[in-house]
């Protein structure tokens, strides 16, 4: 009886050790959630800050700053465009073409685009929507650049936070590049996101940096918040 209390005793006191190293171990850090920050891990389908007109010229005039192409010329093909688990069976160039013309052309007599500006009528974006559609078809009907296109930009209306963060998510790395992503998440606040770049990236797992001593410059909280870089490893 002794031996079985005993036994029971090392089990339980296992387990609660377990536990509180367990407790020990995960650590979170500080997450700044900028307005935006749902459009990255969120439905757009039912997000109501991007159907705010002045929420889409930002959106907008960062895209272009940032070049529109780099961003969706994946999905600028002869496949069927598929969002966030929607599907439409027609071409993307021909979507954003015969949205354009049943916007300007009001006896275009097509149920779904009429239904999709009459939406937009109803938000009071329509005509953000469809400058937007225009700055898209000119950036792939151009042909040129980025940095040409962002002399077309209204820089009061570009998010800088979003704009760096872009550029850290598309900007080929190197030695130089990947620490700067690091430098700039830590001085935006997203430090739980320069965590995951730090130990849980494939894309920055082999620089020979000397992480537990960068680690440091991470600032820890209680409360976990979704990053914006999310780990990619598992």
């Amino acid at each position: 009886m002794k031996c079985q209390i005993y036994i029971l005793l090392i089990l339980i006191s296992t387990i609660f050790s377990c536990s509180i190293n367990e407790e020990k171990a995960t650590e979170y850090y500080i997450e700044t959630q900028p307005t935006f920050s749902k459009l990255r891990h969120g439905r757009w389908i039912t997000n109501e800050w991007i159907r705010k007109p002045q929420n889409l010229k930002m959106i907008n005039e960062t895209f272009k700053k940032f070049g529109y192409m780099r961003l969706i010329s994946g999905y600028l093909n002869n496949n069927p465009l598929i969002i966030q688990g929607i599907y439409i069976n027609k071409k993307p160039y021909h979507i954003i073409d015969s949205l354009i013309i049943s916007y300007e052309n009001k006896n275009v007599n097509t149920k779904y685009y009429q239904e999709f500006w009459d939406r937009r009528k109803k938000e009071q974006n329509d005509s953000i929507v469809y400058s937007i559609l225009n700055d898209i078809k000119y950036s792939y009907k151009s042909k040129l650049s980025s940095y040409e296109l962002s002399y077309n930009v209204n820089e009061h209306e570009v998010n800088d936070t979003l704009f760096q963060l872009l550029q850290i998510e598309y900007n080929t790395l190197t030695d130089e590049v990947a620490m700067g992503n690091f430098k700039t998440l830590v001085d935006l606040d997203f430090h739980e996101s320069a965590f995951n770049i730090l130990h849980e990236s494939y894309q920055y797992s082999d620089f020979n940096w000397n992480r537990d001593s960068l680690n440091k410059e991470l600032k820890t909280t209680e409360k976990y918040t979704i990053p914006w870089f999310t780990d990619n490893t598992k």
